[in-house]
């Protein structure tokens, strides 16, 4: 019983993996974030917009929403800023007069709006707990199939009679939004497995998953400049493991095992299977980065049956939480990001925003 006890506690704790920047443990977790410029816009888990200056690394705004909580950014292709709440709204944000002003409000306020997207015709859309909106039309996405996910959805009817649901929304950990449009949305239940929703935005329409597409269980989706699409995966239930997966045409086309990576002289970086958590390609350098338990990594455009030239970025010292479903950490970088010069962002899970510049890692306060 001593030994069942033990175990509990350490997976029940956050895990601090011991690398070599500073832990800051005063930052708050990061809930949603956009670059614009030399801004970086996000929102915390106490429901306030904060604003930093990435030159000088300064908070330049915070919002005095007393009785408001804020759950989701969204930006259009005018560079208009939106924000959701945690009741229904939808408020527009003026980044230069720092004023807030109600942009729409859903017919029930319970519906908490868990992210704002926008086609290439700045139609707005609306990630909810339970499907894709468009308050123009009224209409309301929830029939998403789910394939390879060993996980089964009630719903109750008439006199308390259950019925199991084929086709569901689930809530999505990550989205991605590809060049043509299309909107990737993964969700991962742990040792349970994984589901990838897709939504067209541009024919507001479901694209049902076809079977030449496989991944692990996703952590980040994103694209290269020839749109080829990437999906970084890690479980950590019991053992790590991890992977990348290269797609083209909703087809999985290459799967690069944590195990596999070489680095330019042909080594194995690492023999046993390690975790891999978000990931992202750089323009600026034409480099794919990629975060590992063991910290953040950097590789050449994938091609061939191996990837090669694996190098070592750094290893920021990050605290990582339990994985709900599993027996094992969850990832605690929840999103890489670039600016146009090239700098690596990190939003984190529990430790904020960290902005890599000439190989020194700098926390926002």
């Amino acid at each position: 019983m001593k030994r069942i006890i033990l175990i509990l506690l350490i997976f029940r704790t956050g895990i601090i993996f011991s690398q070599t920047d500073s832990l800051k443990t005063n930052y708050l977790s990061i809930k949603s974030s956009i670059i614009h410029n030399q801004e970086i816009l996000a929102i915390d888990n106490n429901g306030k917009l904060n604003i930093w200056d990435l030159k000088t690394f300064k908070k330049i705004f915070q919002s005095n929403n007393q009785n408001t909580f804020f759950t989701s950014l969204g930006k259009n292709k005018n560079g208009q800023f939106f924000i959701g709440t945690k009741k229904g709204r939808v408020l527009k944000f003026d980044r230069k007069e720092k004023s807030i002003k109600q942009f729409l409000k859903l017919k029930k306020n319970f519906w908490t709006i868990e992210g704002i997207v926008f086609n290439a015709e700045s139609e707005i859309f609306l990630i909810m707990p339970f499907g894709i909106y468009e308050p123009q039309s009224d209409k309301l996405w929830t029939e998403f199939e789910h394939k390879g996910v060993l996980m089964t959805v009630y719903v109750k009817k008439f006199l308390g009679f259950k019925k199991r649901l084929k086709k569901y929304f689930s809530k999505p950990d990550y989205t991605f939004i590809d060049k043509n449009q299309i909107m990737w949305m993964s969700k991962t239940f742990g040792e349970f497995g994984s589901v990838m929703q897709l939504f067209d935005l541009k024919n507001k329409k479901i694209i049902n998953l076809p079977d030449s597409l496989s991944f692990g269980e996703p952590k980040s989706m994103f694209d290269s400049n020839d749109g080829t699409i990437f999906i970084t995966s890690g479980l950590h239930h019991f053992m790590q493991s991890g992977s990348i997966t290269k797609i083209k045409n909703f087809k999985t086309i290459g799967t690069y095992n944590s195990n596999e990576l070489k680095d330019k002289d042909g080594k194995l970086v690492f023999p046993n299977e390690i975790f891999i958590g978000s990931g992202n390609y750089n323009p600026y350098d034409k480099k794919i980065y990629f975060s590992t338990t063991n910290g953040v990594y950097k590789t050449g455009f994938l091609e061939g049956k191996e990837l090669k030239n694996i190098e070592l970025v750094f290893q920021p010292k990050l605290t990582w939480k339990q994985e709900p479903l599993a027996i094992g950490i969850d990832t605690a970088i929840k999103k890489i990001d670039f600016l146009s010069n090239g700098d690596l962002i990190l939003i984190t899970e529990s430790n904020g925003i960290g902005i890599y510049r000439n190989n020194k890692l700098n926390w926002l306060n």
